[in-house]
């Protein structure tokens, strides 16, 4: 050993992480570099563009065991899910919360029909008043529109959604049609 250089370090490769596992007295360091996979291409094919390779992932070709285990367990893609409203989307339920009571569907069913006026609302204002926040709430309308939705199938799931489809428009004629006989 050379003055000023330190004793090399016993290292041992792993081949499934493709890291060194470097020991050093009772602790360890573990250096892991980061290849891309390889992948067989034939005579004459040309090389995946990153779409392609987005689409192996996509179309479950590529045979990553824990990907492959979550979906024989059926397990949900949460992948897929659109996260950039999330935010909005609390900042909305929280709204609600606080003006109805948190989760208060679950305690007290509720009728679609006022979730639909809800939702068509917000549907006016936002697409055919060109108004893009709430004035009530400062929240984007189409945020609203979301968590009414989210509302409507969370009750479903909890059973506390009575669901009056078509109900109030057929209540409505009845009583259109009781008004012209009179």
């Amino acid at each position: 050993m050379l003055d000023g250089q330190e004793p090399k370090q016993p290292s041992k490769h792993c081949p499934i992480h493709n890291s060194n596992e470097h020991i050093n007295g009772d602790a360890h360091t573990t250096v892991v570099e980061i290849t891309e996979p390889k992948r067989v291409v034939s005579m004459g094919e040309a090389e995946p563009t990153d779409g392609q390779q987005h689409m192996d992932i996509l179309d479950g070709s590529l045979h990553n065991p824990k990907h492959i285990r979550a979906m024989e367990d059926g397990k949900s893609p949460l992948e897929f899910l659109v996260k950039s409203g999330w935010e909005e989307d609390a900042r909305v339920h929280e709204y609600g919360a606080k003006k109805y009571g948190r989760l208060n569907w679950r305690q007290d069913k509720i009728l679609a029909s006022t979730y639909e006026a809800a939702i068509l609302r917000h549907y006016k204002a936002y697409f055919e008043d060109g108004e893009d926040i709430d004035p009530d709430s400062g929240e984007h309308h189409l945020a609203h529109i979301r968590a009414c939705c989210a509302v409507m199938r969370d009750a479903e799931t909890y059973n506390t959604l009575i669901d009056d489809r078509g109900l109030v428009e057929s209540l409505q004629s009845k009583s259109d049609g009781e008004k012209e006989q009179s």
